[in-house]
């Protein structure tokens, strides 16, 4: 007669999780990569728009200088609806 075999595969084997460790570790390498190019240029573009907002300011309080150092042009506080 023949011998059965048990075939009591139970869990995964090292080589399968360190497959899958690997898998995860590439897969988030990746990932943070990306993540950190998308700060990166996120914040370059924040910082242009808050120097267009600076140069606006600046621009709007030169406008202001003048229009209250003539006192023919009406300024805001001294325009009337």
């Amino acid at each position: 007669m023949k011998r059965q075999l048990k075939n009591n595969k139970l869990g995964f084997t090292l080589v399968e999780i360190i497959l899958v460790v690997a898998i995860i570790a590439i897969l988030s390498g990746v990932l943070l990569y990306g993540i950190s190019v998308y700060i990166t240029s996120a914040n370059e573009r924040a910082d242009k728009v808050s120097d267009h907002d600076a140069k606006a300011v600046q621009a709007g309080s030169v406008v202001n200088g003048l229009l209250s150092s003539n006192p023919s042009m009406p300024t805001e506080t001294t325009a009337t609806s």
